[in-house]
């Protein structure tokens, strides 16, 4: 399957192509979801709005970037900013979530590397992080694997607006948002720019994969996403 450099991720999730790693199994698989809620609140990020600060390549930046088609975000660049504890591990009580999270980079072809366990999330490191005064703090999981059964955000489509996301920090403290709005789009549709962003409100974007099942190229079709923002 053709996929934009970036949504590779697509996100992995590609964050949200999360790719050949997923499979159908013997259960029912992801839903299809309804959109439900609205980001409009959101400022739309762009690049020219990004902090001068971000365009300086941070002390233990990656050897690859994620690669996208698109000029319409610095997601490209590692993010420099104030220290802000790791997130450690994402609760969501409406869906039976309570997994860890590693802080997760890209792979060598450019996409994001989402935790080959399935049942931990990853953090996309190069971005914001949960706390950070602008911009999308980004969380991604696997739906499923061929050989692991659900994954840790299998559930992520029956979210729900006002459905409240817990994310656990490493010095101990912990994160509430309230879930907005839940999409579900072709990967080649995902608004990158949204889901990278490093400016305009603070927010939680949680990204996993949706839709129909590619028997041939063994991927999801779409990509499911929820935006949250602190309560």
């Amino acid at each position: 399957m053709k996929r934009s450099r970036t949504a590779i991720i697509v996100l992995a999730v590609s964050a949200v192509a999360l790719a050949a790693s997923i499979a159908v199994i013997n259960f029912s698989g992801p839903r299809q979801v309804d959109d439900v809620g609205s980001r409009d609140a959101l400022t739309p990020a762009t690049s020219s709005s990004v902090a001068t600060e971000s365009k300086a390549p941070a002390s233990g930046s990656p050897s690859a970037q994620p690669r996208f088609e698109s000029t319409r975000t610095d997601a490209t660049k590692p993010l420099t900013r104030v220290q802000i504890p790791s997130p450690t591990r994402i609760v969501i009580p409406a869906i039976n979530v309570d997994a860890p999270v590693d802080p997760i980079g890209v792979d060598d072809l450019g996409r994001v590397a989402v935790p080959t366990d399935v049942s931990r999330a990853g953090w996309y490191k190069w971005g914001p992080a949960p706390g950070n005064a602008t911009g999308s703090a980004m969380i991604t999981a696997h739906v499923d694997g061929v050989d692991q059964g659900p994954g840790a955000f299998f559930n992520l489509g029956e979210l729900n607006v006002g459905d409240l996301v817990r994310v656990e920090r490493a010095d101990s403290s912990s994160l509430t948002y309230r879930v907005i709005a839940r999409e579900s789009f072709n990967k080649k549709a995902v608004p990158l720019e949204d889901v990278f962003a490093r400016s305009g409100p603070p927010r939680l974007t949680l990204v996993t994969c949706g839709g129909p099942f590619d028997p041939q190229t063994l991927v999801y079709t779409d990509n499911i996403i929820v935006t949250a923002v602190p309560e």
